[in-house]
C-alpha cells in the first residue's frame, strides 16, 4: 500500500494541531519597584530628571494598588509623587505627599527639601524657610539646603544673609554651578559688576551646557560694558537653548 503524499500528510498534521497562533508580545509591566526605590535613594546624590520621578511614582502607585508596597516605602512613594508633580509644574498637587513624607521622616533631608520647594513655589515663604532649615540640620554636608535658604533670603529681605549662604553652598559643593550663579546674580543686583562677571563666568565653566549661566553672564558683561564678551555669552546661551527668543 502506497503512503499518502507528503503534502497531504502535512495538511492533516496542521489541521490536527489547530490554527497557528503568533507569540504574544510581553505585556508592559511598567517600571519596576526596585528602580523606583533606587531613584529615591539617589535623591541626595543627584538631581534626577522629572521623567525618572514620574516612573518612580508610577511604580509606587502600582505596588500600592497591588498591595505589594513595603511598609517602609510609604514615605518614598510620597516623595516620588511630590517630586513628579513638582517637576510637572503642579506644586499644589505636590503639597500633600511632600508634607506626608516630611512628617513620616522628619530627619530625611530629601523630604524636607521637597516640602520646602513645594511651599516656596506656592508662596508660603515661612513654611519653606522652616523646611529648608530642617533639611540643612538633617544633613549639614549637603549644599542644596543652604543654597535654597539663600534664595529665600535673597528674595525676601536679607540679601547679606543670602550671600553668606551661597558661599556656604559653594564650599560644600565646589563643583556645583548654581551657588556661583546665585552669587553672581546677587552681585549684579548690587551693581558689583566685576564680582558678578567673575562668579557667573565660574558658573558657566562649571556647567557649560546650562544656557541660563551663559545668559546671566551676558547680562553681567553688558552691565560691565564688555560688549564683545556679552555678545559671545549670549550667542552661547542661544546655542545651548536654541528655542530662546532673540
Amino acid at each position: 500500500m502506497r503512503s499518502p503524499p507528503i503534502s497531504a500528510l502535512m495538511t492533516a498534521l496542521l489541521a490536527a494541531c489547530g490554527p497557528r497562533t503568533e507569540p504574544a508580545e510581553p505585556a508592559d509591566q511598567g517600571p519596576p519597584l526596585a528602580e523606583a526605590r533606587a531613584t529615591v535613594a539617589a535623591c541626595r546624590a543627584e538631581r534626577a530628571p522629572t521623567e525618572s520621578w514620574r516612573r518612580a511614582a508610577e511604580a509606587f502607585r502600582a505596588a500600592r494598588a497591588e498591595g505589594t508596597l513595603p511598609a517602609d516605602a510609604t514615605a518614598e512613594a510620597d516623595l516620588a509623587q511630590a517630586m513628579a508633580a513638582l517637576g510637572d509644574g503642579r506644586a499644589a498637587e505636590a503639597r500633600t505627599p511632600a508634607q506626608r513624607a516630611a512628617d513620616a521622616r522628619p530627619d530625611w533631608t530629601c523630604a524636607q527639601l521637597a516640602l520646602g520647594e513645594t511651599l516656596f513655589t506656592l508662596g508660603e515663604i515661612d513654611g519653606a524657610r522652616e523646611a529648608y532649615r530642617l533639611a540643612a540640620a538633617a544633613d549639614p554636608t549637603w549644599y542644596l539646603p543652604p543654597l535654597r535658604l539663600g534664595v529665600v533670603a535673597r528674595w525676601h529681605g536679607a540679601p547679606s544673609d543670602a550671600l553668606a549662604l551661597f558661599d556656604q553652598a559653594a564650599r560644600l559643593e565646589p563643583s556645583a554651578a548654581e551657588p556661583p550663579l546665585q552669587t553672581g546674580m546677587l552681585q549684579l543686583e548690587w551693581g558689583r559688576t566685576d564680582e558678578a562677571v567673575a562668579a557667573l563666568r565660574r558658573a558657566a565653566e562649571l556647567d557649560p551646557a546650562w544656557a541660563n549661566a551663559h545668559l546671566q553672564l551676558a547680562a553681567a558683561c553688558l552691565a560691565a560694558g564688555d560688549l564683545a564678551a556679552a555678545r559671545a555669552a549670549a550667542e552661547e546661551a542661544l546655542r545651548r537653548q536654541p528655542g530662546w527668543p532673540d
